[in-house]
């Protein structure tokens, strides 16, 4: 029956490798392995299962992978430690069409960057949602604008120095050459913010003090009407 089990190909799969998750790796190797026709794969690992494992029904699945939401336990000691998400396993997907990654809501972050490779993503996406793990903010910008069509974005602690995270000006080039129908960023990166960049802020959100900025929430609708942004309240 086990063996019946494991050789099953699924169109959707979810698992949550967390504490409780009981299966053996030789087991769960083994299911994967037959996993090559997924179009939907939902993935939360617990510290103890290398990001390898996951590589796997990805890149086996290229062909039909459509939906891709991966939770990863980022919780490091220190910078030397830090957890890196290498997204060149993603080439392969050209169909992929939704992308989440998400890490762990932590009081003390380190500022290394997270996910790295962007540009091996499939510029056929059509929604991202990165929350809590660093991103690049060069990374972010040549992603978003390298994409054929955008329909949504949202960044949620991503980042707010050294480089990390969404600028207030690449926030206003998105806007201004309507890269996607929705946007939803809590958290900003001041690093750019000169006095124009300022003023532009404060027309969208109504904030002021640059204290605001790593904390501060904009989401956005393109509306057909107007043709334009309408900010949303939070």
């Amino acid at each position: 029956m086990l063996l019946i089990f494991i050789q099953v190909q699924l169109d959707i799969l979810e698992l949550d490798f967390g504490k409780n998750f009981v299966v053996g790796p030789h087991i769960l190797t083994r299911f994967l392995s037959y996993q090559s026709s997924l179009k939907e794969l939902v993935l939360f690992r617990d510290a103890g299962i290398p990001q390898d494992t996951f590589a796997q029904p990805v890149t086996q699945s290229f062909r039909s992978l459509v939906y891709l939401h991966l939770g990863i336990d980022t919780r490091a000691e220190d910078e030397a430690h830090a957890v890196v998400i290498d997204c060149s396993v993603f080439e392969p997907c050209q169909y992929l069409r939704k992308l989440g990654i998400f890490g762990n809501t932590r009081t003390r972050r380190h500022n290394i960057k997270e996910l790295v490779n962007t540009d091996h993503l499939s510029d056929r996406i059509l929604a991202l949602v990165f929350k809590n793990v660093n991103v690049g903010a060069d990374d972010l910008e040549n992603l978003i604008f390298r994409t054929r069509h955008m329909v949504k974005l949202m960044f949620d602690n991503i980042g707010s120095t050294h480089g990390l995270g969404m600028k207030l000006g690449l926030l206003k080039s998105v806007i201004e050459g309507k890269k996607c129908r929705e946007i939803i960023v809590k958290g900003f990166n001041p690093e750019d913010a000169d006095a124009a960049a300022h003023a532009e802020f404060a027309r969208l959100h109504e904030l002021h003090a640059e204290s605001t900025f790593p904390n501060c929430q904009f989401h956005a609708k393109f509306n057909d009407e107007l043709g334009q942004f309408i900010s949303i309240c939070m």
